[in-house]
């Protein structure tokens, strides 16, 4: 039986007060990490990106560092219910960068040893010895698990995980990210300037077929992904904070003071599929 995985983001201490609304980015934040294909092969590369943030790129601190990035990636891992530890430490390890981004050669993977259908293979074979079945199937899909560990001192510090899925084979076709074609201001694109206290209506136009029609594996029913959006701001408020479906749509009313906005909507598709755009707004005093 075919698995589904989404991403999922664990915000750690420093992360702000808990009846701030989850749409307000004030410390420092993850909104998503996004795989380039959310459904690969064993003998594919994958890149990984951590979209973030931190408020020294709206409110500057002079002599502040910048965040880090400590990767961690694993070859199995039975999920949430063992807050995504390894399941085998020989399938782990940690990975040196200093960036947001992550590229991962499943020929070559990270911990070492042979290619990652051969490092299945064998874990298969132990794990039915063990009288385990439907593990490491790659017929079925094995959940690569990644973590990051990101932040910056007296900005916050965020925990997060994404799982990418790795399949043999193409009988069905693989899960594709959904694709923003456009984020939009006030109808416009690029950066914009508003007085104070404005209300602006914020749209993102999806491009065609970014909500796929697939086979449900549990139920074998055809069904077609109904689309998240989530929508986050450094000031100010949007309303509504996530949409769902024909939801695109959003208001943010900006803050009344002066300052710069950077604004994000992530877009999520339910089967570990993430697009992420950004915009940024300068919120002018009155003259």
């Amino acid at each position: 039986m075919r698995r589904v995985f989404v991403s999922l983001v664990l915000l750690a201490a420093g992360c702000g007060d808990d009846f701030e609304r989850r749409s307000l980015l004030q410390a420092y934040r993850v909104v998503g990490i996004a795989a380039d294909a959310p459904e690969v092969g064993p003998d594919d590369t994958v890149t990984l990106r951590a979209y973030d943030f931190d408020p020294a790129s709206v409110r500057p601190e002079p002599g502040a560092p910048a965040p880090y990035y400590i990767w961690v990636v694993c070859g199995y891992s039975l999920g949430s219910v063992v807050q995504y530890d390894c399941i085998d430490s020989r399938l782990e390890a940690a990975v040196g960068t200093d960036g947001p981004t992550l590229t991962i050669d499943l020929r070559r993977p990270p911990w070492g040893g042979p290619d990652l259908r051969t490092q299945y293979a064998i874990a298969a074979a132990e794990a039915e010895a063990r009288g385990l079945d439907d593990v490491f199937d790659l017929e079925a899909g094995v959940p690569l698990t990644v973590k990051l560990y990101s932040g910056r001192d007296g900005a916050g510090h965020v925990d997060s995980v994404k799982q990418v899925l790795v399949r043999e084979g193409d009988a069905t076709p693989r899960n594709r990210n959904p694709e923003i074609a456009a984020f939009r201001i006030g109808g416009l694109d690029g950066v914009i300037a508003v007085p104070t206290g404005e209300a602006l209506f914020l749209e993102v136009e999806m491009a065609p077929g970014s909500a796929e029609t697939y086979v449900d594996e549990l139920t074998g029913e055809t069904t077609t992904e109904e689309l998240l959006f989530s929508w986050f701001t450094s000031g100010g408020e949007v309303e509504p904070e996530r949409g769902f479906g024909d939801g695109t749509e959003t208001v943010l009313t900006v803050p009344e003071t002066a300052q710069r906005l950077r604004l994000f909507v992530a877009v999520r598709d339910g089967r570990g599929g993430l697009a992420v755009a950004e915009r940024t707004v300068d919120v002018l005093a009155p003259p």
